[in-house]
Formats: structure tokens, sequence, C-alpha cells
């Protein structure tokens, strides 16, 4: 068991160290040579943590280090997990994992987007009313918004309240928003 556990340690270091270099010399975590071995690493590497637990769990068992083996393996657990949001939170992007890839843009648009030589102003009138609907609303609509920016330097994006605003609604001519509604919502 323990040459097994050891083989299995080995082969997860020198995938993570491949991956790692690879990382290094691609700058970007999405390519099949660093994705590949990192999580190859990851896996293996779990499964030596795996079995290091049993064997730990093992000793404990005669020794009374119990409680212990459950301290120190929450705190790699821990530890694990804050290594793979940095990961994520470093990657900055984001997966279409829907089958129909509806989160993503559609090619024409994408050509739209990478076309534009001059600035476009994006003005988004919502009410900070705090009601769930507006809130998932205006977040969906700032997630596409942001997508959209992704392609191009010329898209600018604002949000405005018309209630705390009245002038810009009355400036661009807001569809669905008419002055006696405005202040009075």
């Amino acid at each position: 068991m323990r040459l097994f556990r050891n083989v299995v340690g080995g082969i997860a270091l020198a995938l993570f160290v491949a991956g790692v270099n690879f990382l290094i010399l691609r700058e970007t975590l999405f390519t099949a040579s660093v994705a590949v071995p990192l999580a190859g690493s990851g896996i293996l590497g779990a499964g030596w943590f795996a079995l290091w637990l049993a064997t730990a769990a093992r000793r404990a068992q005669g020794t009374g280090g119990g409680p212990m083996t459950s301290v120190v393996g929450s705190v790699f657990a821990l530890g694990i997990c804050g290594m793979v949001y940095a990961f994520a939170a470093r990657a900055g992007g984001s997966w279409d994992l829907t089958k129909e890839g509806r989160k993503d843009l559609a090619p024409q648009t994408v050509l739209v987007l990478e076309s534009l030589t001059q600035p476009v102003e994006v003005i988004c009138f919502f009410v900070k009313a705090g009601d769930d609907r507006v809130m998932t609303a205006q977040d969906k609509t700032r997630r596409f918004l942001e997508r959209c920016q992704a392609h191009t330097e010329h898209l600018q994006v604002s949000f405005v309240d018309p209630q705390q605003h009245p002038e810009q609604v009355e400036k661009y001519g807001a569809l669905g928003v008419q002055k006696s509604q405005v202040g009075s919502v």
C-alpha cells in the first residue's frame, strides 16, 4: 500500500510540475497541454491524499490520534479548495456548459462587435427597487454586455436609475417610461 501511495504521489507531482511549466510557457490555463496535466495531477493528488488519510487513520487508531487526522484532512481539503479558487479567479473566463451553447455570443454578434471602429454607448435603465426580478434582469444584462465588451474596446456601458436621473430618461427618450412615471414609481 505504501509503495502504491508513493507511486501515485510521484506521478501527481510530476504532472503538476509539467502542468505549471506549460502554464508558464503558454500563459493560459485553457489549453490541453496545461489543463490535462493539471487535471491529472489534481485527480492523482486527491487519490494520494485519500490513501495518506487511510494510512494515517489506521495508525491513529492505535495511538488515539483520530481527531487530529480529521483536522489535518480538513486543512488540506481547504487548501485544495483555495488553490482551485485561485486558478479559477485568475482565469477570468467563463465556460458555456449548456448543451445548446446558449450562453455564448452568436458568431454574427462577435463579427459585428469586432468590426466596430467608433465608440458605441449603451445606456441601460433599471429601477433600483430591490425586486428580485429586476435584479436578475439587470444582472443578466450586465453579464451579456460584459461578454460583448470582451470583443471590442469601442463599447461603453452605463446603468442608470430612471428615478434618480429623470433627465437621462428625457434626454434619450427611453421607451416605456413616461415622464409622469419617473419619480413616482
